[in-house]
């Protein structure tokens, strides 16, 4: 993810832009249900907060901190700009007692932001995917023998598309050298399809086709506090909800240890739909210096979904190469 920094004073300046492969550490999980409800959310909508393993509440220091928490917005350096894509890619499959093959592929994270700041005000405004229903899955069940060496076959697929974006501009102001507020808003816009369809070879089960398109537009805010100092500070980030988009709320807090090249070290805790306390993760992360123009980006997630009966585990790893005024992030 290129990042550019100038003077305020003088113009935006033109620098080739890279394209960077992102992994997703964690999403919300991949299913039919998923797809047909909200699609699976990108955890973090840049490459700074993938790879510190989906942070919302504290340390981006980048533009896309405006859909994250709009009070971060105060840490950017000057101007900055700020864009990159990568692939979500998922694959399940298993042949007892059924054949079963599901997956998945997509472009999201897909990101353009840009900020600036001013004094005690900063302003920033982006666009960015926040959810995706890309599935695809299809089940063989070989039933009763029919005849000699002949078994009736059930074929049943489901497929989904599509995904809700956010475009949003907002900012934060700095009421005291280490405390900040910030709000946006904008719209979360967005279209799709699921399908189910069944084929069978067995008299007594119906073929059947069942398709469904939705759309949405909807307004949304995002508000954000941040308390810091030299050595540590804490978090609080909210983003409200839609029909295919549940709310969040996300806490954090971190460190900074100076026997560490000045690493910085914290955890996060989320709440999915806070009200009904849907989906809950804990995540754990690192930002470590390892030079003039090199840092490495660790993060660790935990995800407990009671309305699913399941949990999640997630790994992210990330690196940022500072070269001039432009940063190559992956």
């Amino acid at each position: 993810m290129p990042r550019m920094t100038s003077d305020p004073a003088s113009s935006w300046k033109i620098t080739p832009l890279l394209t960077v492969l992102v992994m997703i550490s964690l999403c919300r999980g991949y299913g039919y249900f998923d797809s047909q409800y909200g699609g699976s959310y990108t955890r973090g909508v840049s490459v700074t907060s993938l790879a510190l393993g989906g942070l919302r509440a504290v340390n981006i220091d980048d533009p896309s901190a405006v859909m994250l928490n709009p009070a971060l917005l105060g840490r950017l350096e000057e101007c900055q700009l700020s864009m990159g894509v990568g692939p979500t890619i998922w694959v399940e499959s298993a042949d007892n007692p059924r054949r079963l093959s599901r997956s998945g592929l997509s472009f999201s994270p897909a990101f353009l932001f840009g900020g600036c700041k001013m004094g005690t005000v900063s302003l920033a405004a982006g666009l960015s995917r926040v959810s995706d229903s890309e599935y695809f899955a299809q089940e063989a069940y070989y039933g009763e023998e029919i005849g000699p060496d002949s078994f009736s076959v059930i074929l049943s697929e489901a497929e989904a598309s599509g995904g809700l974006w956010e475009c949003v501009i907002g900012g934060s102001w700095s009421l005291t050298p280490g405390f900040a507020l910030g709000l946006s808003g904008g719209m979360r816009f967005g279209s799709g399809s699921f399908e189910t369809r069944i084929d069978s070879l067995h008299t007594s089960v119906l073929d059947s086709v069942v398709h469904v398109d939705w759309e949405e537009t909807s307004p949304c805010l995002h508000a954000g506090a941040a308390l810091s100092d030299s050595l540590m500070g804490c978090g609080l980030s909210l983003v409200t909800g839609s029909d295919r988009y549940r709310a969040l709320l996300a806490v954090g807090a971190f460190t900074t240890l100076s026997y560490l090249n000045n690493g910085t070290f914290g955890f996060e805790v989320e709440a999915v739909d806070p009200l009904d306390l849907e989906d809950l993760v804990v995540r754990m992360f690192a930002d470590v210096p390892m030079g003039r123009s090199i840092s490495t980006k660790w993060g660790i997630s935990f995800d407990d979904s009671g309305s699913s009966y399941r949990a999640g585990f997630g790994f992210s790893l990330g690196m940022a190469v500072t070269t001039g005024r432009t940063s190559f992030e992956g």
